[in-house]
């Protein structure tokens, strides 16, 4: 039995000048059958406390604060997952800010579905959108999106197949997605945008995801979730492919700025021969088109076959360098 349809988890760390924003977006809610669970990762910033204020502020809905040592975003969205008692599941960045009839839409659409799959805005604190990200159809639509948030899950799915996030630096969130469209057809995609992903200086994908080091490398996430997903019935292998290729190439692109010729090679040497073991004919896949696949941006296409291109005249290296100058 579950005492909430939905429940909304959001991992908390070293937050509290975003929880303002935070408790606005989820007191403007339109729906309001909610359970949302705060899980504090170890905060030193007077998060903890704040989030036990907001508690007797969000007293509409059915609140959990709880806390653990710093294990990391991975572990606190798991821990948010076990105590979620909502019929759906849902998550939410501490930084982010949703529209008020978001989790109303999501729910609305999700009917016999496993996952409702949504659109995006990228903004910056202040408001300004940087670019909207409006989900068409076709197969490739979710790979849009393969953020934690944006979506509503089924939390009896979830326990079905064991999915749950995986403890990487980057790429959790991937992980966790990826092992979710690999086990269902049931997936409902609309062109609703009503969350804002915030960009800003501090976040980790400005700091630490443009790292290049062991441990930021997306190797160990390729690695665990390859395997899981390779023979899903219901993801064609090109989409497959062509998923792994682009986010070699944004990976690349995201982390050489400011990096050395050494750096920068080692990086892209170690991305492209996992490709090539695990994928010997990349180059060839039918997606790397500026009219393909459907529904993908086209800036993202022609930056995809603009670095073919270049691969192919061995001339990768060069403006690879002469990009982390830039």
């Amino acid at each position: 039995m579950y005492s909430n349809k939905v429940s909304i988890i959001i991992p908390i760390y070293n937050g509290a000048v975003y929880l303002d924003q935070c408790k606005k977006s989820l007191l403007e809610q339109t729906y309001k059958d909610l359970e949302i669970i705060f899980v504090d990762d170890g905060s030193r910033d007077g998060s903890l406390e704040k989030l036990y204020h907001m508690k007797s502020e969000l007293r509409i809905y059915t609140v959990q604060v709880i806390h653990q040592e710093n294990k990391g975003i991975a572990s606190a969205r798991n821990a948010g997952m076990d105590l979620a008692t909502g019929e759906f599941i849902t998550f939410m960045d501490q930084d982010d800010y949703i529209e008020p009839d978001y989790i109303e839409t999501l729910y609305r659409n999700v009917e016999q579905n496993d996952i409702v799959v949504s659109g995006y805005s990228r903004a910056k604190l202040g408001g300004k959108i940087l670019c909207r990200v409006s989900l068409g159809k076709g197969e490739w639509a979710k790979f849009l999106n393969t953020a934690t948030w944006g979506k509503l899950y089924k939390k009896e799915f979830l326990v079905k197949y064991n999915i749950n996030f995986l403890d990487v630096v980057k790429g959790e969130d991937i992980y966790f997605t990826l092992k979710a469209y690999s086990n269902t057809s049931r997936i409902r995609i609309i062109s609703y945008v009503g969350y804002y992903w915030i960009d800003h200086e501090n976040s980790v994908t400005n700091t630490i995801y443009t790292q290049i080091n062991k441990s930021t490398s997306l190797l160990p996430l390729f690695d665990r979730i390859y395997p899981e997903i390779k023979d899903s019935e219901y993801i064609m292998d090109e989409l497959i492919e062509f998923y792994f290729i682009k986010a070699v190439i944004y990976d690349l692109l995201s982390t050489v700025r400011g990096k050395d010729s050494g750096e920068i090679n080692t990086l892209s040497d170690g991305l492209f021969q996992w490709l090539e073991i695990h994928f010997p004919n990349y180059d060839r896949n039918k997606n790397i088109s500026l009219f393909k696949p459907k529904g993908e941006l086209l800036k993202t296409r022609f930056i995809i076959k603009c670095f073919f291109l270049l691969k192919r005249m061995h001339m990768l290296p060069i403006f690879m360098n002469l990009y982390s100058r830039m």
